[in-house]
């Protein structure tokens, strides 16, 4: 009895196959995966300087997003040891820092375009470090200890608490 059940079902699949094959194709345009246009070749700063503006628009995008629902929108620009004027002492100096580093190259060229695109109402804490001599950095990527956490969190609330909507 199940080996007939089972020939039934089989047919019924197979059948069901065919039909599928014969459905057209749904339309490019109608799908989620697209490919991406070529982009026009970019180098040296200017490829910062496209980054920098592809962040405050998407920046301004979600203020914009979220100011109708009145949620207050902070926008903060981190420090970075990479970009900084901050003496390190010797013991982060050697944790912090990393001339083979795959971030360092990004930051020293991608900050100053940063700061230039910061929109007004944005929050520039790149400088927050600079008088601090706890050490700051657990990492040579971005990555900050307690310290620097508390100051970030510090700096960012305080500024919150003034800036409100844009």
């Amino acid at each position: 009895m199940l080996r007939h059940y089972h020939a039934f079902v089989q047919r019924r699949y197979e059948r069901e196959l065919v039909n599928f094959d014969t459905l057209p194709s749904n339309p490019p345009a109608n799908s989620v995966i697209h490919v991406t246009p070529k982009v026009k070749a970019r180098s040296g700063d200017e490829v910062f300087a496209d980054i920098a503006a592809n962040w405050q628009a998407a920046s301004l995008a979600m203020n914009q997003l979220l100011a109708p629902r009145n949620v207050p929108y902070v926008h903060v620009l981190q420090p970075n040891q990479y970009y900084s004027t901050r003496v390190f002492p010797d013991d982060e100096k050697r944790i912090a820092f990393n001339d083979a580093s795959p971030f360092k190259a990004g930051a020293q060229r991608g900050y100053p375009q940063l700061e230039k695109q910061l929109e007004p109402g944005a929050l520039n804490a790149v400088r927050i470090f600079d008088r601090e001599r706890s050490p700051v950095y657990i990492d040579d990527c971005c990555h900050y200890t307690l310290v620097g956490y508390e100051h970030l969190a510090d700096f960012a609330a305080s500024a919150a608490a003034t800036v409100g909507h844009r």
